[in-house]
């Protein structure tokens, strides 16, 4: 919970004086995969913080739909841009001995 606390306090302070209904899907994945979210002024965020900023941005909402205080979750359906690595499976060929 203390990792979840301080992670959210360090990047999204931005949001602070937001209401819960100003957010929409589209400001969150704009968030999430944009230039807002940084480590700081000189680098990004790689692609794990992002995941896991996602993780907990939507679990905070979740929270306030199951408290009554939101209808619907503006971080559901999102996922996080970016390059993947693609692992192939080590194969023989023909002519490998096993």
């Amino acid at each position: 919970m203390d990792t979840t606390i301080s992670t959210l306090k360090k990047h999204t302070a931005i949001w602070n004086n937001k209401w819960l209904s100003d957010f929409t899907t589209e400001q969150v994945e704009t968030f999430i995969n944009g230039e807002e979210l940084k480590k700081n002024e000189e680098e990004k965020v790689k692609s794990a913080t992002r995941v896991n900023n996602l993780k907990f941005i939507r679990g905070v909402f979740k929270f306030m739909i199951d408290r009554g205080r939101m209808k619907h979750n503006p971080a559901m359906g999102i996922y996080i841009r970016g390059k993947k690595k693609l692992n192939y499976p080590a194969v023989m060929k023909h002519n490998d001995q096993p």
